[in-house]
């Protein structure tokens, strides 16, 4: 992810997805965070953003 518009373009893209509370794009660090009620697994929106063309790395907060 190098730009804003990449940014956005995740952004959007997770948004859209069932049960996705909060996104929250960083591009100088390279990071989304997302926060979703489980409806949609954790595997679809990884994918979701793999299917963008971005690499994707999780990890898990504490607490969840």
């Amino acid at each position: 992810m190098d730009c804003a518009s990449c940014a956005t373009k995740i952004e959007n893209a997770l948004q859209r997805l069932p049960g996705v509370q909060d996104v929250v794009v960083s591009v100088p660090a390279g990071t989304v965070i997302v926060s979703h009620d489980g409806s949609e697994a954790d595997d679809g929106i990884c994918q979701r953003v793999s299917d963008l063309g971005y690499r994707v790395a999780q990890v898990d907060a504490a607490g969840s």
